[in-house]
C-alpha cells in the first residue's frame, strides 16, 4: 500500500500516467508527425517529444477528479462553440494601474471552484513531480495549504493563493508555447507560473499581503476575473532566455526541423 500525497488515502498503487498539465493545453504544439519540440532551460536539453508530460504521483481517484476540472477549463478557455464557453460574460475594460492603462477582458459567471481547482491541480501535480527529483516549487507548508483548499469544497478562499491570468494576443508568435509550472519572483513575492493554450497562469504563494493589482485582478470567489493581455516578449522570462542565448539555440533547432 502507498499513500496518495493529494488525498492522503492508502491505495494499492498510484496512477501510472498522471498528467502535469492537461493534453489540450499543448495540442497545438504538435507537428505533422504528432511530435512537439521540448526544451529544458535547466539542462539546456532540446529534443523532439512524442507525448506530453506525465508522472506517477497521485492515485487514480485524484487523477480522475482532476480531469473534471481540466475539462471545465478547456471549455471556457479553448472550446468556443461549447455552451459553457458561451455562458461566460466577457467585456472589454480599461483600468489605470500605476500610471499605466491596461486593456483587459472582464469575465463573469465562471465556476470559481472548478477553475481554481484546475489551476491548483496543475501546480500541485508539477510540484509533486519535481519533488521526486529533489526539487520543489514551494515549501511543504504551502503544498499542504493549497492541497487543503483544493480538496475541501467547503473552503471558498480566493486570496490565500490568488490566481492571476494573462492571455497572449492572437498575433503573438509564441502563442503555442507551453511551460510547466516554475517558481519566479514578482515584486518580491513567490509566484508559480505555467503557460499553455495561449494563457499564462500566476499563483501567488506567500503569506504576505498581496500587491494591489493582484487583489484587483485575480480570480474572485464570485466567479469574476480580469484577463490581462500581454506579449510573451514583454515578460521577464523571455528576457532571461534571450540573455542566456537559450532562445536562440531553440530557434536554430526548430529551423532545422522545419527544413
Amino acid at each position: 500500500m502507498v499513500q496518495c500525497p493529494l488525498c492522503k488515502k492508502l491505495v494499492k498503487s498510484l496512477h501510472k500516467k498522471s498528467h502535469l498539465i492537461p493534453e489540450w493545453m499543448y495540442k497545438d504544439c504538435y507537428y505533422d508527425k504528432h511530435k512537439l519540440l521540448y526544451a529544458n532551460t535547466i539542462s539546456k536539453d532540446i529534443r523532439e517529444k512524442q507525448k506530453g508530460f506525465y508522472d506517477e504521483i497521485i492515485c487514480c481517484n485524484c487523477e480522475s477528479e482532476s480531469q473534471t476540472y481540466d475539462h471545465y477549463a478547456s471549455l471556457i478557455l479553448h472550446q468556443k462553440n461549447s455552451s459553457v464557453y458561451k455562458a461566460i460574460n466577457r467585456t472589454t475594460k480599461q483600468i489605470a494601474l500605476k500610471e499605466e492603462i491596461l486593456n483587459l477582458s472582464y469575465w463573469e459567471n465562471i465556476d470559481f471552484l472548478k477553475f481554481q481547482k484546475f489551476v491548483f491541480a496543475c501546480v500541485l501535480r508539477t510540484h509533486l513531480s519535481e519533488k521526486k527529483s529533489r526539487r520543489s516549487l514551494f515549501a511543504e507548508k504551502h503544498f499542504e495549504g493549497m492541497r487543503e483548499i483544493y480538496k475541501n469544497n467547503s473552503i471558498i478562499d480566493d486570496m490565500t493563493y490568488p490566481i492571476v491570468v494573462f492571455k497572449l494576443p492572437d498575433d503573438d508568435k509564441y502563442i503555442n508555447r507551453v511551460d510547466l509550472s516554475s517558481s519566479i519572483k514578482v515584486l518580491n513575492h513567490n509566484v508559480v507560473d505555467f503557460y499553455g493554450a495561449g494563457y499564462t497562469f500566476w499563483v501567488f504563494v506567500s503569506k504576505h499581503k498581496k500587491p494591489d493589482f493582484v487583489q484587483k485582478l485575480c480570480l474572485n470567489h464570485n466567479g469574476s476575473l480580469y484577463l490581462i493581455y500581454r506579449y510573451f516578449e514583454d515578460t521577464g522570462k523571455f528576457k532571461a532566455l534571450i540573455k542566456s542565448n537559450f532562445e536562440k539555440d531553440f530557434k536554430n533547432f526548430r529551423s532545422k526541423k522545419d527544413r
